[in-house]
């Protein structure tokens, strides 16, 4: 019964509904890579601990300890754990040496948790002018109808309304949870952007206060 009257609805829409639901179902599929991608980091709540836990290690400097918690990072999943790794795996570098090293695989982090998230806004923006596109095509399928048979009789008009109506609530429906789900990963993005720039000055600054120096930790 639902897929009859899916089927009919999809008749009664016409051609611009295949653009729409190709919007959506695209964008909810770049939308699952990123929470798939993100996931081990998006209710991450220990993150403060493992700073804490490299800076003692770091400053130790027992190999033994470093091995075992580099192993730790690369087992585990998650971008913070890979730039907790880099920041480990330069502590003996100089600082011009490791400003540069950061600043290039910190942009390849943020490069990586960025990956497709344009390409969701433009599908988010494009669904409901698709939308508007199949309203135009309606009425003007209803002009044609009274154009040559005239208004006396609805019934012949209800095709181009129906295609009117449900081009622009498909587009509607399918925008509204992409723009949604969209800004709460861009909120988890924005917080572990933080964290990983928390994490960056922390190291160093821990780093240089035990050289008796100071660093802004900027990368």
């Amino acid at each position: 019964m639902f897929i009859d009257a899916l089927y009919v609805s999809l008749l009664a829409g016409g051609w611009v509904l295949v653009p729409i639901f190709l919007c959506g179902v695209i964008a909810f599929y770049l939308l699952m890579k990123m929470a798939y991608r993100l996931s081990a980091d998006l209710y991450s709540r220990h993150f403060d601990d493992e700073i804490q836990e490299l800076i003692e290690v770091i400053n130790l400097g027992e190999e033994t300890q470093i091995k075992k918690l580099k192993t730790s990072y690369e087992k585990k999943s998650g971008i913070l754990h890979v730039v907790l790794n880099i920041l480990l795996r330069t502590k003996d570098e100089s600082d011009q040496a490791r400003e540069v090293i950061l600043k290039a695989e910190v942009s390849q982090v943020y490069f990586s948790m960025d990956k497709g998230m344009q390409m969701v806004s433009v599908l988010a923006a494009v669904a409901p002018l698709l939308g508007l596109l199949g309203t135009v095509s309606g009425m003007v399928s209803t002009f044609n109808v009274i154009t040559m048979f005239g208004n006396s009789n609805p019934v012949l008009m209800a095709g181009g309304i129906s295609e009117a109506l449900i081009t622009t609530q498909s587009g509607l429906l399918i925008a509204f949870p992409i723009v949604l789900w969209k800004n709460r990963i861009q909120d988890r993005l924005n917080w572990i952007q933080k964290q990983i720039e928390l994490s960056v000055v922390r190291v160093l600054n821990a780093k240089h206060e035990k050289e008796g120096g100071t660093s802004d930790g900027s990368l």
